[in-house]
């Protein structure tokens, strides 16, 4: 058993972590994407932040480095990426088991916790999908770069709206060497076209859009495009299809469990929410979807580690 859960590893989730194992809590820290940082690492790497114990200012991926390095390395093995949490269930005694599928390995694991951390962001819920027919039944397509070890080195299809797009290749290219990208708006990365053309084993199709999508046992064996000008269709077939066509911004939405779903909200005086065994720190979604946009985390977190003493 773990004192706190933090889910969500972003600026947020990372300084409540490092404020909690200073305290001596048992802590465990989730992130459901590859990489720690959150939103602003993947969107606004370059975000400048300032006045945060005296540093100077400092762009955001540094800052992440910076909160990682200073863990010890007993501490860094407690945070873990590629976890994204699929169910809370409070048990008999009040404690909670949280139940995971870790994203490479899409195997589902439970751990069992006394306080729940939610640091999870606005809420990005879900990728904006291909619109096709069926599509939720279908088992070999993905929307982020976290895919079953079955695929590693299979021929993947990458279909993007040009966001972040060679960095997503870059990823891909560490599990398969054999990938093919579809473009449908190069124009938002030109600066980027030259360096995707240059890595070896990709073929790229810019300024394509897809056309059809042949599926069969909810597997999706050909995906048909054609270029803007609707000149040539070509007909890709693909072991898996990795979908980047931008976000959905949608509230967020905490489940407590599968039978009885609810819209956390938070008391901005304890950081506590209508369940007092959770907390909610960072930018978090409110009742109704009103977003509140925090300014001081670690006056936040303080807050947090006075309820916990109180507590645990």
């Amino acid at each position: 058993m773990y004192d706190v859960l933090i889910i969500g590893g972003g600026i947020a989730g990372l300084l409540c972590y490092s404020r909690l194992v200073k305290e001596k809590y048992n802590v465990i820290l989730l992130e459901k994407e590859r990489k720690i940082g959150g939103q602003v690492i993947h969107d606004n790497p370059e975000t400048i932040f300032r006045d945060l114990n005296n540093l100077e200012p400092i762009e955001a991926r540094q800052y992440v480095s910076f909160l990682i390095n200073r863990l010890t390395p007993e501490q860094k093995k407690r945070i873990f990426p590629q976890y994204e949490v699929k169910n809370i269930i409070k048990q008999e005694d009040g404690t909670y088991k949280v139940y995971v599928i870790h994203g490479a390995r899409q195997v589902e694991e439970s751990y069992i916790f006394k306080k729940i951390i939610f640091a999870t962001g606005n809420g990005i819920i879900e990728s904006r999908k291909l619109g096709f027919e069926d599509e939720p039944n279908v088992k070999n397509i993905f929307y982020s770069t976290s895919l079953p070890e079955k695929y590693f080195d299979s021929n993947i299809l990458f279909i993007t709206s040009g966001k972040d797009t060679l960095e997503k290749i870059q990823e891909i290219k560490e599990i398969s060497s054999n990938i093919t990208v579809v473009a449908d708006k190069s124009n938002y990365f030109r600066q980027d076209l030259d360096e995707v053309m240059k890595i070896p084993n990709v073929k790229h199709y810019f300024f394509h859009e897809v056309t059809d999508v042949f599926v069969a046992n909810n597997i999706i064996e050909s995906i048909y495009i054609t270029d803007k000008r609707k000149l040539f269709n070509y007909e890709i077939r693909c072991d898996a299809v990795i979908v980047n066509l931008g976000d959905i911004y949608t509230p967020r939405k905490f489940i407590l469990s599968e039978e009885d779903p609810k819209y956390i909200t938070v008391n901005e005086n304890t950081m506590q929410t209508n369940n007092p065994d959770f907390f909610a720190i960072g930018d978090v979604s409110k009742y109704l979807g009103k977003v509140k946009r925090i300014n001081n985390i670690r006056e936040e977190i303080e807050k947090v580690v006075k309820a916990l003493k109180r507590t645990i």
